[in-house]
């Protein structure tokens, strides 16, 4: 039996069958997850009718129904996944051996500098900061195992070890 095909005003939207290699994702059940979760809840324009909608619906085809799923969520699936992951804090890691800590904040600092529009003494922590992310547990490591770690609790900040080339 040949596939119904959607009504004209959602022409070249996709089904999950069809989405899924376009987003690159390997199952179509996480696409089904994603429509769930995101993508019926969204608002978007829909290309044909230039009208906004939900970015996923179901459509009734007669005797059963599909989802069809917005090309321009679909399309711009792997833009918004850098763009989320371009949020993210990145860890560096260099030889104490070859530059300081200091002089490698330093170096960094214009380069972030640069890429907010501000000279290097105006970044603010959120913008950019350069160390330890994280407190030492205060007390022993064996009297306190069993309760959560708590990152407001007063401790001493941890002084970084930066990787050593002779170890």
């Amino acid at each position: 039996m040949p596939r119904k095909e959607f009504p004209e005003q959602y022409n070249g939207w996709y089904r999950i069958s069809d989405a899924r290699p376009v987003m690159g994702i390997a199952h179509a059940q996480y696409v089904r997850q994603l429509i769930g979760k995101k993508f019926q809840h969204e608002d978007v324009i829909n290309p044909n009718t230039g009208k906004m909608e939900k970015g996923a619906m179901k459509l009734d085809m007669g005797s059963y129904k599909v989802w069809a799923i917005n090309p321009t969520i679909v399309e711009g699936y792997n833009t918004r996944q850098a763009t989320r992951s371009g949020l993210r804090r990145y860890m560096v890691r260099f030889d104490s051996a070859v530059m300081a800590p200091f002089d490698l904040e330093a170096a960094l600092r214009p380069i972030v500098a640069k890429a907010y529009g501000v000279k290097p003494t105006e970044l603010t922590d959120e913008q950019f900061t350069f160390g330890p992310a994280y407190r030492k547990k205060s007390g022993s490591s064996d009297s306190d195992s069993s309760g959560p770690f708590d990152l407001d609790e007063s401790a001493e900040p941890v002084s970084l070890d930066f990787l050593d080339a002779s170890e």
